[in-house]
């Protein structure tokens, strides 16, 4: 409920132009992502497994 509050204070319904804007750069970071990840497949997961084991130690 009070997550539905934040969203509708933040994006008001009489102007939905910034949470279309919003939604437009979400995916399209995450067609991005998905492009990197699609071309640096195995680099990409190494780098994962190597920054989880990081943040492990610290």
């Amino acid at each position: 409920m009070g997550l539905g509050k934040g969203v509708s204070h933040s994006f008001p319904l009489s102007f939905p132009f910034p949470y279309i804007s919003s939604l437009l750069i979400f995916l399209l970071c995450g067609t991005l992502v998905e492009f990197i990840f699609m071309r640096l497949d195995r680099p990409a997961r190494a780098l994962c497994s190597t920054t989880r084991i990081s943040n492990r130690s610290v």
